[in-house]
């Protein structure tokens, strides 16, 4: 059989120490330098990371938020339709850092200690808000070489065409564990990496949050969040049905983490400059998205969304999970704020409404998907009111209306 590798090649993350004269850190020795991309420039922070070392090993040592950090993970796959299936797996080491020393942004050590910094503070910011909710440890991969396969029929026998999938992070539900895929050698010299940008690390966590808090509504899978071909891959899925409830719940479940990581971290961490795919796109407080559609649960939007592949009348950013993810947030984030909350009492809200529709997952799921978005959404101007004490009158109806049009027939209170 011929074989054949297609696609952007991997540079892989490079393991700078393997090993370390030292058994641990003493005392005053693990505040390290990370390496990140913030507000559209690299910069070397020191920050202590003594709560996420267990001896030389990178990993939460009462394993709380972090149960393993690992690189060298090796992992072939085939996907039919949006199934994939695990050909091969070689399992990962963990990842160890050595006292007194600054790594290279392009290394092991370096994304690790990124990543795990900012996830640990979000699982704490996420505790203490919600403490009565367990959430369970992540694994974090970095660096893992992830390669598809595909077997062709041609004319002197099977050809395996074999890509690799690289310039993205994902969250794999039914193993809790998040993965950063390598860059490819075009896109390394010229951007930032990914475990650089905060906001992608949170991205990820939250959406183990949003397992967490309804854990019977997340679909196994690795689906990525940020390269520049997830949209072309979700906009080409070939549908030839109208979008089911599934669908609806993985767009909101994309906006509710773009909100989580948002919330999670401080205003000059949120940047995802470094992504210029995703500038407008993906950007909380933009109105519109890159093509300057507006972000809006606008009547074209909905048909967009809903109507199957073949009824679409061109390829809009509104056909899109995770851009309709993104009208959410924008459109979610602008109605809390219009009720002047800080950003820890918008993260409660957020929080606070996946959990309830966690607990009432199975009614949700009855419902065609256009009711499904139409009670997710009252669900959350519910959460909202509670949370600021309101109720729906005409102070309050014209922020609910801009945040979802249809709330002006939908709501009797509303109605003009």
């Amino acid at each position: 059989m011929l074989e054949r590798r297609t696609g952007e090649f991997p540079s892989l993350l490079i393991k700078e120490t393997e090993t370390c004269d030292a058994e641990k850190f003493e005392a005053g020795e693990a505040a390290l330098s990370l390496s990140l991309y913030l507000n559209g420039q690299e910069t070397q922070e020191i920050r202590s990371v003594t709560h996420l070392l267990d001896g030389l090993m990178i990993r939460d040592p009462k394993r709380r938020s972090i149960s393993r950090v690992l690189y060298g993970e090796e992992i072939v796959a085939a996907r039919t339709g949006d199934q994939i299936y695990v050909l091969s797996h070689k399992s990962g080491k963990d990842v160890q850092i050595c006292p007194q020393m600054t790594y290279g942004k392009n290394s092991v050590e370096s994304a690790a200690l990124n990543t795990s910094f900012f996830i640990h503070q979000a699982y704490e910011k996420t505790q203490k808000l919600l403490p009565e909710t367990h959430i369970a440890p992540i694994d974090l991969r970095v660096g893992s070489l992830v390669s598809y396969e595909q077997q062709v029929p041609g004319r002197r026998g099977s050809i395996l065409y074999s890509t690799y999938d690289v310039d993205n992070a994902y969250y794999v539900p039914q193993e809790k564990s998040i993965i950063f895929l390598p860059h490819s050698k075009k896109r390394s010299g010229s951007f930032a990496k990914f475990w650089q940008i905060p906001t992608v690390a949170n991205h990820e966590y939250g959406h183990h949050i949003f397992a967490s808090l309804s854990p019977r509504g997340v679909r196994a899978g690795l689906e990525g969040c940020f390269g520049h071909d997830h949209d072309l891959i979700d906009s080409a899925e070939g549908r030839v049905g109208t979008r089911t409830a599934r669908d609806l719940e993985t767009a909101l479940n994309e906006g509710f983490s773009d909100l989580f990581a948002f919330y999670s971290l401080l205003p000059r961490e949120r940047s995802i400059q470094g992504i210029p795919e995703l500038i407008m796109t993906r950007e909380i407080h933009s109105p519109f998205f890159n093509n300057f559609q507006m972000k809006t649960f606008s009547e074209e939007a909905l048909l967009d969304f809903f109507s199957p592949k073949s009824e679409t009348r061109i390829q809009t950013h509104y056909a899109i999970k995770h851009s309709f993810g993104a009208i959410f947030a924008h459109r979610a984030n602008e109605l809390l704020e219009s009720f002047t909350l800080s950003d820890e009492r918008k993260l409660y809200v957020l929080l606070s409404w996946v959990k309830e529709y966690g607990k009432n997952w199975s009614r949700f799921q009855s419902y065609e998907p256009r009711t499904m978005l139409d009670e997710m959404l009252r669900l959350f101007v519910t959460t909202t009111l509670g949370e600021v004490k309101k109720s729906l009158n005409a102070e309050t109806c014209p922020k609910v209306i801009r945040f979802y049009p249809r709330f002006e027939e939908l709501l009797d209170e509303c109605r003009l």
